[in-house]
């Protein structure tokens, strides 16, 4: 008789990973960036649940993503806490420093000519 035939598995890539595999981390990836791009701070138990893997298959691949550039993340292990917010240098707080207090010192200025108006109108109706 003949060889036996067996289905053939498609593979793809030099690493002949199997197309299915490749989808499934491609679909994985590209949940973490969503993740990444809508929390800043999460727990690790929240981000488990949310890829739909184990504990173990999530800190994996979180520490690949990070290894590789994809994204930038941080995880406290203690504390269950996955923190996807990079630190800001310090000319950046000082320049958001600056435009909340530009926004409060508009809040101020308004609220004092507010007052001033109302101050106005009373000594207008006493006298």
């Amino acid at each position: 008789m003949g060889r036996p035939s067996y289905p053939r598995r498609r593979t793809c890539g030099l690493n002949s990973f199997p197309l299915n595999r490749v989808y499934i981390l491609t679909a994985l990836i590209q949940n973490v960036r969503v993740v990444a791009q809508y929390y800043t701070r999460i727990t690790l138990a929240r981000l488990t649940v949310l890829l739909d893997l184990t504990s173990q298959q999530t800190e994996e691949t979180l520490a690949r993503l990070v290894v590789s550039h994809t994204i930038w993340a941080r995880i406290d292990r203690p504390a269950g806490i996955v923190n996807f917010r990079n630190k800001r240098g310090a000319e950046d707080v000082m320049n958001d420093w600056s435009s909340d207090m530009q926004k409060l010192l508009g809040l101020v200025e308004k609220t004092w000519i507010g007052m001033n108006a109302a101050q106005a109108a009373q000594s207008r109706i006493k006298a």
